[in-house]
């Protein structure tokens, strides 16, 4: 029974045991570029405020009745 197990082949081989992967090491932002996209980010916000003030004062301005129309015929020609 032995002999009919034995096929004139050793034991099989497997590859060498590699180990736990190392972890990926990402590359890290430089100071200088978080402080150059933390001006930007101001800026944008300091845009912001200015077009909410500018928007504010149109929109008293409107709600004032300061832009009334009085139209008539002697001011107002169709084209």
């Amino acid at each position: 029974m032995k002999k009919d197990r034995d096929c004139g082949v050793p034991y099989p081989i497997y590859p060498p045991y590699q180990g736990i992967p190392m972890p990926i090491n990402y590359p890290t932002i430089p100071t200088n570029q978080i402080n150059n996209i933390d001006q930007q980010i101001n800026n944008i916000e300091q845009e912001i405020n200015n077009l909410n003030n500018r928007v504010t004062i149109l929109e008293n301005m409107y709600n004032s009745n300061n832009f009334t129309n009085n139209y008539s015929s002697s001011n107002y020609k169709m084209m």
